[in-house]
């Protein structure tokens, strides 16, 4: 069901859609959307796109196939958590812990499963499940190597609404998505776009979260889902549902990794310091991918307690340089971690 609007005066960037059988009307730039149920043949469609594109060979292509050891993954046609087999194609969830029930998996992970099932995947990743969390060296083997569990990935599921996992993921099962605004006016409608990735994120703790910013930057291709609608992005475009073409140029385009430059990591280190964590001795395990990928890469770039180091002499003065310098208030100390690395202080860094 759409809502239609109040007053049209008060929207500047509106959608057209053909509702007729008028084949000369096929230009028209939008699809209504169905809050109830989130369009799986869009989202199959996007990850041909994307696959078969050579424009998208550099940017999303998996670039080493190194997988973890000792990764597991969830069966998702019986909710098994196995050993992965040697080629497995596997999605992976990015979501906020919290709201899980005593037994059995959160409604968050039973419509990822839902999801994988639908768009041709047999494995799910997700850290809860797949990451013993009672073996210590296990789970730090797992955290250390995220790039390479969510850069294995073949996409990645975020979902970016609601507070905890109970909230699941918005017109997959039980949790529908917030109507489009309308307006028909004979054979069209005239809809007020749903809002981009950042407005429609406000209401979600996910965008504020330490863990899952590694979470995004570490993947090749993510399906974000929101209480308004889903969006497929890439690490070369962005598509939204409700749209057909083609929303721009991905924010993950310039990530941290096409090269190790130390101003992209540098970006990456600070946009990750203003993210919260429930435990800030958390504050270095949250950013080992990120970290993990750069010293993948040529010229390496390595850390000593988070401060990324490429050369012995210059480099390690230079990678003292950080600060806080719009900072208002004192930082707290973080005494888990040296007072000369970033990580040693809670709140941004620049």
């Amino acid at each position: 069901m759409v809502q239609p609007f109040e007053n049209m005066a008060e929207y500047n960037d509106l959608i057209i859609v053909n509702t007729s059988n008028d084949l000369s009307a096929l230009f028209l730039e939008g699809t209504i959307i169905k809050p109830e149920l989130a369009s799986y043949s869009m989202m199959r469609d996007w990850l041909e796109a994307c696959r078969t594109d050579p424009g998208h060979q550099r940017f999303c292509s998996l670039a080493q196939a190194i997988r973890p050891p000792g990764l597991r993954l969830i069966d998702v046609s019986t909710g098994d958590v196995v050993s992965a087999p040697e080629d497995a194609c596997y999605v992976a969830l990015s979501y906020v812990w919290g709201g899980d029930p005593s037994d059995g998996f959160a409604q968050v992970i039973l419509d990822s499963m839902e999801v994988a099932k639908q768009l041709g995947y047999s494995y799910l990743w997700v850290d809860q499940h797949c990451i013993d969390q009672q073996d210590s060296a296990d789970k730090l083997a797992q955290i250390s190597n995220m790039h390479l569990v969510y850069g294995c990935a073949d996409l990645t599921l975020v979902a970016a609404a609601g507070q905890d996992s109970s909230y699941g993921l918005p017109g997959v099962s039980i949790r529908s998505r917030i109507p489009p605004r309308f307006e028909r006016l004979g054979d069209l409608v005239v809809l007020c776009p749903t809002p981009d990735g950042g407005t429609a994120m406000e209401s979600s703790r996910w965008p504020t979260r330490g863990w899952t910013y590694q979470e995004a930057m570490l993947s090749r291709r993510r399906l974000v889902f929101t209480d308004y609608h889903v969006e497929f992005q890439c690490n070369r475009e962005s598509f939204c549902e409700g749209l057909r073409a083609e929303m721009g140029g991905s924010p993950f385009e310039l990530i941290v990794f096409n090269s190790s430059s130390a101003f992209n990591l540098g970006r990456a280190l600070s946009e990750y310091s203003t993210r919260n964590l429930s435990h800030e001795s958390d504050r270095l395990n949250a950013v080992l991918g990120i970290l993990g990928k750069q010293e993948s890469l040529t010229p390496p770039a390595y850390h000593i307690w988070g401060t990324p180091v490429q050369q012995v002499t210059e480099g390690w003065a230079l990678a003292l340089g950080w600060g806080s310098y719009r900072q208002q208030k004192p930082r707290r100390r973080n005494p888990e971690f040296p007072s000369w690395s970033w990580i040693g202080w809670a709140g941004p860094t620049e």
